[in-house]
Order: structure tokens, then C-alpha cells, then sequence
């Protein structure tokens, strides 16, 4: 009958014959479309037809009698009713939740009043009155519930007033619900107090999810019914998190021996942040056990921070410094027992070293090269000064005393001294710059070889078209005069260049016409006119 009643009205609004229309959808077809359709909204007459088929099958599932249906229905309805969010409780689904929250009232306390028909009737009549309003409410939650309280007081007494003369409600029972005002809850609602340092876990996880169910944001993932399975020790995250926790007071920092020089003596020991992560290693690869942090905030320092830390650096340099010479060392030794030269530049110190180390000992494993690699001995001095891809710059060490010295890797990396790590790192930038026979440093510094030209050719093609390309751009479209303005305004020039330049496009032909444009693009010098007149 209802869907009748919505497809007749909607036809008459088409033909222009009517301006209202109503919703098709009974509460088995809505709670179908709030549970199932994505964002719980009706796209098109498919959804609609798809929910309406679904609505049908649940409510016959257990036979033709579907008394029972229709009241878990209902149940889930009123159980279900969105109505909007406050703050310091945070979304408000269902009955209970609407009481409570909108209205300060006590569900439990509600439900026995409603059922006893000897409970005083105001209070009745108040409850009855929460309860309609809220069902009413969910038409537009947060205009009514959050911002309108007395719209919502307006549309429940209309409904009142037409459920007693329907005869649906007692007439005593409505006078005194109509003669009731809604009153909004005015007690604060208390904040929840979450500690986020044990939770940092959980939400990497649930970032994790997101990609994996594809979930647009963590609204969604919330609505989810899934378990999950991680490799994340609880027990132990737990632990680690308030170990972290603990850190926090001076008398923890003393109980741990952190108050020593340079260390926490004077610092408060409440503004330092540490994170800590733990991997377990086996067969199938690393699994992540502890994921823990001691911010009391929703940020999750592991996951989201960059941070820049001198002696973490110096731990990827050597691994990735051990790991280049594993390499050479297994391509090194290949090429030995096949009987192979080595083809090493001498710039190429890593390789250099391991190919000497195969000489002296033919025999070496991986293991005993590595183990040798950390008592290779690097002067510490900052007497010399490293090229980098921001130039030439000179490096210093924490401690003084070190500068004379000369160090194993072993005891550099104990001690954190940084120009042992510098003289390692041009190692590693100098073996990926040699290593290979044809590589473009080889080429580019022996003028016989034939690959030379080809690449500088290469090179002056392209720098040739992107310099061509970056005139044309600018100039193209100006006349002669704005391409003149054009170069002279993006450069500083002096009065002699200048001169040169309007002469050379013949420009200027008097010494009379040369002395505005030296006033205008050599503003900070004042010429008399034997002056202008030597340069032109």
C-alpha cells in the first residue's frame, strides 16, 4: 500500500499535477538500507528493489507467521535510531543512548515506568514524550536534537494531539505530555578518559585495515564486523608501554642511572618523548611484536614521525657499508676461482679491500670478511673537507681527543664518532661511482675512451633544447623592445656590460640616448657626462 501511495504521488509530481511525494520505505526496508547499503543511501531503483527483496526474505525466514519478525523489528529499530552526536560522548545510536544523553534520564528506569499503567502519570507522560520525540528526531537528528529543541517540542505535540484523536494513546496521557516541555540535558557530558599510549597498538592496526578492507576512513572500518589477527604481543606491548610510561618522573630517570652527565641531570625528564618498536625474526620473515610510545596523544611516533638522528645514521651507514662489501665479496670471489682479473678503479677503495683480503686469504667465508671489515682502521681527523650534494663541507667530532686518532669500525661505531662514518660514507659513494667498467665516471674521465663523446654529445643536445626551450618561453610573443626589458630586468649588469649590450643591438646611438638606460638598470652608480660619453 505505501509503495502504491509513493509511486502514484511521485508520478503525479512528474506530470506536474502535484508537488508531494513520500518515502516507499516501510522500517524492515530502512533498517535493510541502514545495515547493507554503502553509506546507507539509496542510489537508484536497484538499491531500492534490492533492499526491498532482502526486507521480504528476513521477515520470512522462520515461516508465514511473522509476528516475531515484526517485533525484532521494531526492536531493532528503536535499538538503532541514529541521533546525531554530542560532544564528550561522541555519536548517539539507539533509545537507551537517546535517553540518556539528550535527556539525562535512566533507560532502565524509563522502561518500568512506561510498562506500569500505576506510575504517576506526569511521569509517564514525560517519558512517553522523550521516547516519541526521539523517534521523531531521527528525520533530522542534528537540526532537532543538537541545535532546535523547540521545533522538535512543536512536531511532538502535533503528533500527540493526532495519536489521541486516533484514539492510539489514553486522552489523559496526552494532555499531560502535551502540557510537558522537552528539556535538553543540560549536565555536561564527562569526557572518556583515554590514554592513548595504549592504544597506539590498536590503531596501527586499524590504519593497516583501512587499505586492506577498503575503507574510505575509520567511520566505516568501526562498522565492520571483523576479527583480526596480528602479530603484535599483547601482553608484551603492554609492558613496554608502561615501562615508557614510567620514564616520566625524575625519581624513575634516577632509579635507572639516566641523570649522569649530558644525559638527565638537568632536563625534565616529562618533555622526553621515547618510542620503541620489536621484531621477531624466523623462516617467514619479521613480525612486528611491539609497537609502543609514550605520547599521550593520537599520534603515533613509529609510525608517523621522521626523525633525524646522528647515531641511527651511523647504524644505516655501516649496514648499508657491510652490505656492500658482502656483495663485492661474493662477485670478488666468483671472479677469482673463475680465474678472472678484478676490474677495479683505483677510487674504488671498498672493493679494492675486499679483492686484497681474498689475495692474502683465499680461503675467506663471508663471515670472517665482515668481522674483518669492522677492524678496518679510519683516521678520525676533520682536517679534510667531503664534497656533497650540498657542496664541500667540514665535519667535526663530539669529543676533541678523537681527532687525532685512528680507529677500527668497531670502536668508532661504540664510541659514535662521526669522521670515521663520513670517510665510510665517501667509500660507499665512491664504490657506487667505480664499481662498474662502464660507468659514467669512467667514461667522462678518460678522454679515449669512445663513450666520452657520445655522452657529452648527449648531454649538450639536451641542456641545448632545455635552454632553447626556457628562452623561447620567456620571450616568446614580446616585441624586440620587451625581449631587450625582459633580459635586462632578470640579471644585474654593469655599466660597462650593459653598454656592450645596447651597442652590440645597436640600441643606443649617442651617449645622449645611452644615459637613461644607465639610469634605469644601474640605479646605485650617478654619472657625469665625460663618463657616459667614455663608455659609449
Amino acid at each position: 500500500e505505501r509503495l502504491a501511495r509513493a509511486v502514484a504521488l511521485q508520478a503525479l509530481k512528474s506530470a506536474g499535477l502535484s508537488d508531494r511525494s513520500i518515502g516507499a520505505s516501510t522500517v524492515a526496508t530502512q533498517l535493510e538500507k541502514l545495515q547493507h547499503t554503502p553509506g546507507g543511501i539509496t542510489h537508484n531503483a536497484a538499491d531500492k528493489a534490492r533492499q526491498m527483496v532482502s526486507a521480504v526474505l528476513r521477515a520470512y525466514q522462520d515461516g508465514p507467521d511473522t509476528l516475531q519478525a515484526r517485533r525484532r523489528l521494531a526492536l531493532a529499530y528503536l535499538n538503532s535510531l541514529p541521533l546525531a552526536a554530542r560532544a564528550g560522548f561522541g555519536e548517539v545510536n539507539g533509545l537507551a543512548d537517546g535517553i540518556t544523553v539528550w535527556y539525562g534520564g535512566d533507560f532502565a528506569r524509563m522502561n518500568a515506568v512506561l510498562a506500569d499503567d500505576d506510575a504517576p502519570l506526569e511521569l509517564r507522560a514525560l517519558y512517553f514524550k522523550q521516547v516519541l520525540s526521539l523517534v521523531l528526531a531521527i528525520r533530522r537528528p542534528a537540526l532537532y536534537l543538537a541545535n532546535d529543541r523547540t521545533r522538535l517540542d512543536a512536531l511532538t505535540n502535533s503528533y500527540l494531539r493526532v495519536m489521541a484523536a486516533e484514539q492510539y494513546i489514553p486522552a489523559d496521557l496526552a494532555q499531560a505530555a502535551l502540557a510537558t516541555t522537552l528539556q535538553r540535558n543540560s549536565t555536561g557530558i564527562p569526557g572518556r578518559n583515554v590514554d592513548f599510549r595504549h592504544l597506539k597498538g590498536v590503531n596501527l592496526l586499524r590504519a593497516g585495515l583501512l587499505p586492506l578492507l577498503d575503507a574510505d576512513n575509520f567511520y566505516q572500518l568501526d562498522r565492520l564486523d571483523v576479527t583480526v589477527e596480528s602479530t603484535l604481543n599483547a601482553g608484551l606491548q603492554a609492558d613496554v608501554t608502561e615501562f615508557l610510561a614510567g620514564l616520566g618522573t625524575r625519581e624513575r630517570i634516577a632509579e635507572l642511572g639516566l641523570t649522569g652527565d649530558r644525559l638527565m641531570s638537568a632536563s625534565d625528564p616529562a618533555k622526553v618523548i621515547y618510542s620503541f618498536t620489536l621484531y621477531e625474526s624466523d623462516a617467514t620473515g619479521n613480525h612486528l611484536r611491539v609497537n609502543a610510545d609514550n605520547l599521550d596523544r593520537p599520534f603515533d611516533v613509529n609510525a608517523g614521525a621522521r626523525l633525524d638522528l646522528g647515531s641511527t645514521a651511523k647504524l644505516r651507514t655501516l649496514i648499508s657499508w657491510l652490505d656492500l662489501i658482502a656483495d663485492a665479496y661474493e662477485k670478488l670471489r666468483a671472479a677469482r676461482q673463475a680465474g678472472e682479473a678484478a676490474d677495479i678503479h683505483p677510487k674504488d677503495r671498498l672493493s679494492a679491500w675486499v679483492w686484497q683480503t681474498l689475495q692474502q686469504n683465499p680461503d675467506a667465508t663471508l663471515d670472517s670478511v665482515l668481522q674483518a671489515a669492522m677492524a678496518r682502521n679510519y683516521s678520525a681527523s676533520p682536517a679534510a673537507r667531503f664534497y656533497t650534494g650540498g657542496g664541500l663541507h667540514s665535519f667535526a667530532n663530539f669529543e676533541r681527543t678523537d681527532n687525532q686518532r685512528t680507529l677500527s669500525v668497531s670502536e668508532a661505531l661504540r664510541r659514535s664518532v662521526n669522521l670515521v662514518f663520513i670517510r665510510m660514507m665517501k667509500e660507499v659513494a665512491d664504490h657506487y661511482i667505480y664499481r662498474r667498467p662502464d660507468s659514467l665516471a669512467r667514461v667522462l674521465e678518460n678522454p679515449q675512451d669512445s663513450g666520452r663523446i657520445d655522452y657529452l654529445r648527449r648531454f649538450a643536445d639536451r641542456e641545448g633544447a632545455q635552454f632553447l626551450g626556457r628562452f623561447y618561453k620567456k620571450h616568446a610573443g614580446k616585441s624586440r623592445q620587451g625581449m631587450l626589458e625582459a633580459l635586462l630586468d632578470g640579471v644585474r649588469v654593469s655599466p660597462r656590460s650593459l653598454t656592450v649590450i645596447l651597442r652590440s643591438l645597436a640600441e643606443v646611438s649617442t651617449s645622449e640616448e645611452l644615459a637613461p638606460w644607465l639610469a634605469r638598470y644601474v640605479p646605485n652608480e650617478r654619472f657625469t657626462e665625460s663618463e657616459i660619453e667614455k663608455l659609449f
